[in-house]
């Protein structure tokens, strides 16, 4: 809710340094789960800009939990209801 502890609205969305310790792709060597990634282009918030993207994907490999490459979709990921079942699939195929 807005107005409990220091909330994310409160940051300059464009200073990098302000967003460093809520980076999400920091949290990725604790999951210990399988990661993966469907990303279209435009993306719901950031427009054509995947750059968080690629992050989240590189921190995954780097922790070794990416179960597949990042392929960037060329629309909105509502545009590909078929590309979710093949991703689940990869996931439980390298969780089990």
């Amino acid at each position: 809710p807005r107005g409990r502890g220091p909330q994310p609205w409160h940051r300059d969305p464009w200073d990098d340094a302000a967003w460093t310790g809520l980076e999400p792709w920091r949290l990725l060597p604790e999951l210990r789960r399988p990661y993966i990634r469907l990303q279209g282009r435009p993306d719901h918030v950031h427009g054509e800009v995947t750059r968080h993207a690629e992050r989240m994907a590189r921190a995954a490999a780097e922790a070794g939990i990416l179960a597949a490459p990042l392929a960037v979709l060329p629309g909105p990921l509502h545009a590909f209801p078929e590309a979710l079942p093949g991703a689940l699939d990869r996931l439980t195929r390298r969780w089990s």
